[in-house]
């Protein structure tokens, strides 16, 4: 990106699209993720850098040790992408959060104001007090950069100064924002955390189900996260027993950490499909995690003409180097025994 006073600044990523470097003025800063949260930066000048070079098996490696200086960690609130700790050179530093998990002020050991600022309605900072990018955590889900003043927001950037991203939703329509670079509706009680909108695509005009977007990796305590069992009735729903051999399935798993009250996320499917026709690859997921994997899952539910159950379900998954996890099309109507339906 090159900036208006001649300079550029250039980005690294990984294949889920974490910000994994920031390249500006001779100097490197790094970003170290545990799934959608920076735990760690660091930086070091450009100049020192290790090259990189990729091996007969399309693997990168780094030629000599990365320098870590000025490293910088960043501790949330459990289950939460709410910063709460800064620690650096051995220093703690507490911070405070609004209602938003906007934070507003931190504090030293001795308990002394050395950040603080408040927000304008589109998440700009007012009244700051301490250096600016001290504390460079915005809107839920957005880091500040101090050169560009653009707010990094995971999948995209946000400019605080007209209130909207300045790219297209990655999502689309799905992401139930017409203009594709609006912010959410109404910021004094939403947030875009991902800068994707939502996570479960919104139902189409008959209520149906259209899938979801979903990034899972094990939580701080190593453990899968925990969803909800269905728990309302599905578009099409009739019933479990022959005939019907139905289910109301999760188009993103339970043991993925996804709604089952949620009607987006819950379709009605015959009992083969669900098991194991989703749970097959859904298995494979869940090992892949369990092994420090972080997947991006994208679920999707096609539908013939109005019927209100869908045709088939699609599956896309990917690991956090882009290799491909699962690709598949599970067709709805399969069945775990038949044996009830004869005779």
């Amino acid at each position: 990106m090159r900036l208006p006073y001649g300079k550029t600044v250039r980005f690294e990523y990984d294949a889920l699209g974490h910000r994994t470097a920031k390249l500006f003025n001779g100097h490197v800063f790094r970003y170290l993720w545990d799934g959608n949260v920076m735990v760690q930066e660091w930086q070091y000048e450009e100049k020192d850098r290790p090259q990189h070079s990729i091996d007969e098996f399309g693997r990168i490696r780094m030629q000599g040790e990365e320098p870590v200086e000025n490293l910088v960690t960043w501790v949330y609130e459990e289950g939460s992408y709410i910063p709460v700790a800064k620690i650096q050179n051995g220093e703690r530093y507490t911070i405070i959060s609004d209602y938003m998990g906007r934070p507003v002020e931190a504090y030293n050991s001795y308990g002394n104001v050395v950040w603080q600022a408040d927000y304008d309605v589109y998440g700009d900072l007012r009244n700051i007090k301490g250096i600016r990018d001290f504390i460079p955590f915005r809107q839920l889900g957005q880091y500040e950069d101090d050169e560009t003043r653009l707010y990094y927001n995971r999948f995209r950037y946000y400019d605080p100064r007209i209130g909207n991203y300045i790219s297209q939703d990655p999502i689309r329509l799905a992401g139930n924002n017409p203009t594709l670079y609006g912010y959410v509706g109404d910021g004094n009680s939403n947030v875009d955390i991902w800068g994707l909108s939502i996570d479960y695509y919104s139902l189409d005009h008959l209520g149906r189900p259209t899938g979801g977007l979903a990034e899972i990796s094990l939580d701080s305590t190593g453990s899968l996260p925990k969803g909800t069992d269905a728990g309302i009735d599905s578009p099409g729903w009739k019933g479990g027993q022959h005939p019907y051999h139905q289910q109301r399935g999760h188009l993103i798993a339970k043991n993925h950490g996804e709604s089952g009250v949620d009607p987006r996320n819950i379709v009605t499917i015959t009992d083969g499909t669900n098991h194991p026709g989703m749970t097959k690859y859904e298995n494979i997921i869940t090992r892949r995690v369990k092994n420090g994997d972080t997947i991006l899952l994208e679920v999707k539910a096609v539908y013939d003409g109005d019927n209100l159950t869908p045709s088939k379900i699609t599956m896309y998954a990917i690991d956090q180097k882009g290799n491909v996890v699962v690709d598949a099309e599970i067709k709805n109507g399969l069945r775990q025994k038949t044996s009830c339906c004869h005779g």
